[in-house]
């Protein structure tokens, strides 16, 4: 596991500064920006086909993941 300075920096130089996302967290947001599709992002990002539809609606329900999508849409217009 990363230590919170280790997760900062990486999510800084991904394009998301949500220093209270998980690892897996994060890699959802980077993959959910390219189609828009909660449910592959979650496959994606790591979580398991059996639950990736369920995980997917419940990142986008997440206050600090919605707020990392938000500034990494914002950051690419």
């Amino acid at each position: 596991m990363h230590s919170m300075s280790q997760q900062s920096q990486n999510s800084e130089a991904s394009g998301t500064r949500a220093v209270d996302l998980s690892e897996k967290q994060l890699r959802f947001v980077e993959e959910y920006l390219i189609d828009l599709n909660a449910t592959q992002a979650a496959l994606r990002a790591g979580y398991s086909k059996k639950t990736a539809n369920e995980q997917g609606s419940r990142l986008l329900a997440n206050v600090s993941v919605r707020s990392a999508i938000v500034e990494a849409q914002k950051r690419r217009s």
